[in-house]
């Protein structure tokens, strides 16, 4: 896997989702909608998502662990 930038994802509402960012040139960029800003990124082909879990949910999740 070959990851050239992170940010994070939030939800604005149930039909839009937003990215907050670095910039190539260092300052905090918000995008209001992730699906266009991929759209726009030419030498992206797409993206990875990792959801944190809260580890204090972990028990419930897998239990035993």
């Amino acid at each position: 896997m070959d990851v050239t930038h992170t940010g994070f994802v939030y939800r604005i509402s149930e039909e839009q989702i937003g990215f907050i960012h670095a910039s190539p040139v260092g300052k905090v960029t918000i995008a209001k909608d992730l699906q266009a800003y991929v759209n726009n990124v030419d030498h992206s082909i797409g993206i990875t998502v990792a959801r944190p879990i809260d580890p204090r949910q972990l028990n419930r999740r897998f239990p035993g662990s």
